[in-house]
């Protein structure tokens, strides 16, 4: 399946905000698999990404993956903070929700949310991130 990869993704690079260190682990290695070039940001604290976020120059479209149940600032407060920033953030995310809830009124609001690009349900199999991957801006 190494032959497999992709040489570069439709993304500059991806974000990865989410509580749990294995989750973290898993994806970054699975985005490595699948795009070895690919710069790939891991965060614990949702904070802390949005303090890189709001100091960062994204001068291409990033990929966040954002987990919803995070005891310091839930996924839906981190969209709440994101839309604050004062800085442009128009076609600088293609943003996916996590969870391992199967909560219907989750996936509305996610879907419902104009940064929020899809509501995946945990765990991400590394065939539903490489279509992330190679398919920015078509429906999965």
């Amino acid at each position: 399946m190494k032959g497999d990869n992709i040489s570069k993704s439709v993304f500059g690079r991806v974000i990865i905000i989410d509580d749990d260190p294995i989750n973290n682990f898993i994806l970054f290695q699975n985005i490595k698999f699948i795009s070895p070039a690919l710069p790939v940001f891991e965060f614990i604290s949702p904070s802390e990404a949005l303090r890189y976020i709001a100091s960062a120059i994204l001068s291409d479209c990033s990929l966040v993956l954002l987990d919803i149940n995070m005891p310091q600032l839930s996924g839906w407060e981190f969209l709440h903070e994101l839309t604050a920033l004062t800085i442009p953030l128009k076609n600088k995310f293609e943003m996916y929700m996590l969870s391992s809830s199967t909560d219907i009124s989750d996936q509305k609001m996610a879907h419902e949310h104009v940064f929020v690009k899809d509501y995946l349900i945990k765990p991400i199999t590394i065939e539903k991130l490489r279509k992330i991957l190679l398919k920015r801006g078509k429906n999965l």
